[in-house]
């Protein structure tokens, strides 16, 4: 079993890549306000998003991270219809 990979999805995008392009590089301290069931405290083009995590596992008994796509699917998602609605 591998210790170190990557997982990931794309996710079909309604809003501008460059609004979610601006919030993550100086705007991250608002992405609570859009998605606050799971953030507390991009690549992508004009229609999809590429969500990629890499991982390294500290041995082979540790489950690959891929409960985190999900979480980011659903931030992702969150921001769309943020920028969508406004």
């Amino acid at each position: 079993m591998a210790l170190h990979g990557f997982i990931g999805t794309q996710i079909e995008l309604k809003s501008p890549a460059d609004k979610f392009y601006k919030i993550f590089k100086g705007q991250a301290h608002l992405i609570p306000n859009v998605s606050s069931g799971h953030i507390k405290g991009v690549q992508g083009d004009v229609s999809v998003a590429n969500l990629t995590i890499h991982y390294e596992k500290r041995n082979a008994d540790v489950e690959a991270p891929d409960r985190y796509v999900g979480v980011m699917v659903t931030l992702i998602r969150d921001l769309d219809a943020h920028f969508a609605n406004a």
